[in-house]
């Protein structure tokens, strides 16, 4: 797995260049938007008169995704298309996009047009206007669905009780990022990347700056509730120590009680207010401390699996191939590549 330079088609470069921007695009099941998706980017990015490339990144979509991405291919030489081999997640095909591209900026937007590509100069100039390292964007008005739209409010809220994100800062998927940040972000990436978190711990100087954000069209959102679920558990697990710390503490409080009841049923029985032992208050205890236990060793095995899975050094993607143009040359290794990554099946 190669980073490459780019031809600078349309702007009077006849060898190949370093893109300024790279906008990664993750795609699963997005066959009816690519062609509206690629056309607005490129208008867009022509506009700026600067050397660009748009990676699109396919997440063994189901669909003619690859298709349609092989037409866009064929027209536009600055647009390469990588096929990961199996459905990894959205974080993991930004992981893969990140670690090939090749420009001093780099972009990243979802598929469907809820990211208007419009608005990507507002990152841009966010970005010229201030000492930062990340700019996001920040949502004017949410299109998402009411549950989409309560369940980002409580992982914003949980993210930011776990893991210190302030309030204040917004955290998605439209965002504008320097080179540096870039391969940071693939350096930190295990097998359950998020890339919002993981840029949070790689920099603080971050700004958002006010976008649009369009409804989805035809479909239901690609993240149902138990998506949600399961990444609001990965980013309290993967990012931070505070289910052990809240075990810690409730273990702590759980035994001062028992000592507490103790002394108090003990007092009870020395001055005969209790002839018989209690049944009652036996089972109860028993039961409380095995849920204990039981909950225990549910919050131990998600942190024993996750590093089992570094240990392992599994890798968050796996490329089946990746399409780019004759002009597209490689320039330098894949920087950030532990071994596994930088596989790629033919």
């Amino acid at each position: 797995m190669t980073r490459r330079s780019t031809q600078g088609v349309g702007l009077g470069h006849d060898q190949p260049i370093t893109p300024k921007y790279s906008i990664v695009v993750p795609v699963y099941n997005s066959a009816r938007y690519l062609e509206e998706l690629h056309a607005r980017l490129r208008s867009v990015m022509d506009r700026l008169n600067e050397p660009y490339e748009v990676l699109f990144v396919n997440d063994a979509s189901v669909d003619d995704s690859l298709s349609v991405l092989h037409g866009i291919q064929n027209r536009d030489a600055r647009v390469v298309v990588v096929d990961l081999m199996r459905n990894f997640g959205q974080h993991n095909a930004v992981v893969c996009g990140l670690g090939l591209s090749a420009g001093e900026f780099v972009i990243t937007l979802d598929d469907d047009l809820q990211h208007p590509p419009e608005e990507i100069p507002k990152l841009i100039a966010a970005m010229e206007g201030a000492e930062v390292d990340v700019v996001i964007g920040r949502y004017i008005t949410k299109r998402h669905s009411p549950v989409r739209n309560v369940a980002s409010w409580a992982m914003k809220r949980l993210s930011g009780h776990t893991l210190g994100v302030p309030q204040h800062l917004k955290l998605n998927s439209f965002r504008l990022m320097k080179r540096r940040v870039a391969d940071a972000v693939v350096d930190f990436a295990g097998p359950k990347p998020r890339v919002g978190l993981i840029i949070f711990q790689v920099t603080r100087r971050i700004a958002n700056v006010d976008v649009e954000h369009h409804a989805r069209r035809h479909e239901r959102t690609s993240y149902p509730l138990h998506k949600l679920i399961s990444a609001a558990i990965d980013n309290v697990v993967n990012y931070s120590a505070l289910p052990l710390r809240l075990l810690a503490y409730g273990g702590f409080l759980t035994s001062a009680t028992a000592i507490i009841l103790a002394m108090f049923y003990l007092v009870k029985y020395l001055i005969g207010d209790i002839r018989v032992m209690g049944f009652t208050t036996l089972v109860i205890l028993l039961l409380f401390f095995m849920g204990l236990t039981m909950c225990a060793f549910g919050i131990v095995g998600e942190y024993l699996v996750r590093i089992v899975w570094a240990a392992e050094r599994r890798p968050p993607f796996v490329v089946r191939q990746t399409f780019r143009s004759v002009e597209r040359e490689p320039v330098k290794p894949f920087k950030s590549a532990r071994d596994p990554r930088s596989v790629e099946f033919s």
